[in-house]
């Protein structure tokens, strides 16, 4: 009863350091109201048109190799959950109630979905690259606060990610993420 007065912390799980950042403060938060705290992990499920492309009879192999793969993809999203907790606070906490909740639908999706009551509060990380014209990371956050029917935190993202932030290129993506890789390696250490 006690949980439902105070509803619950659903957090968007990530591994950029905006994420390991929103971690943290849903777990903080967790901590001084005394509830539990949601950790959502988004996977990709394989699509059921690309399964009826390539198998156009769906013999009960295809469905059983689909199934396997689904349930293949949920283990992994709840293994990235343990993982990015290694991160972020070095394991699960002990003294807060986690409980992982891989989703197959994309993150913008799952997170009001999954916080569904009025007394929860839902904490969305804002990712370091933005433009005043374009902000990819205003998408998730955007999108969360115009279907959330609860509280939305939004994290900005540390200083460690600002200043490897600025001009963010595509064709650079593989640079960004190996300067990352090298700032949760120092973290990790």
């Amino acid at each position: 009863m006690r949980d439902q007065e105070l509803g619950r912390v659903v957090v968007g799980v990530e591994d950029s350091l905006a994420g390991l950042r929103a971690l943290r403060e849903a777990v903080d938060l967790a901590q001084r109201r005394g509830t539990e705290v949601l950790a959502v992990r988004s996977y990709r499920r394989p699509s059921d048109t690309a399964v009826d492309l390539c198998c156009p009879a769906m013999s009960p192999q295809a469905l059983t190799a689909t199934d396997d793969l689904r349930s293949s993809l949920r283990r992994e999203a709840l293994a990235a959950v343990r993982r990015v907790f290694e991160l972020a606070m070095g394991g699960v906490p002990q003294d807060v109630v986690v409980r992982a909740v891989p989703e197959d639908v994309p993150l913008h999706e799952a997170l009001p979905a999954t916080a569904c009551r009025e007394n929860d509060v839902l904490v969305v990380a804002v990712p370091a690259r933005s433009h005043w014209w374009w902000r990819p990371g205003r998408a998730l956050a955007g999108r969360c606060l115009d279907r959330a029917v609860c509280p939305v935190l939004v994290v900005p993202p540390p200083q460690a990610a600002r200043e490897l932030g600025g001009r963010w290129v595509p064709w650079r993506r593989w640079q960004r993420r190996r300067e990352l890789t090298a700032v949760l390696d120092k973290l990790a250490a």
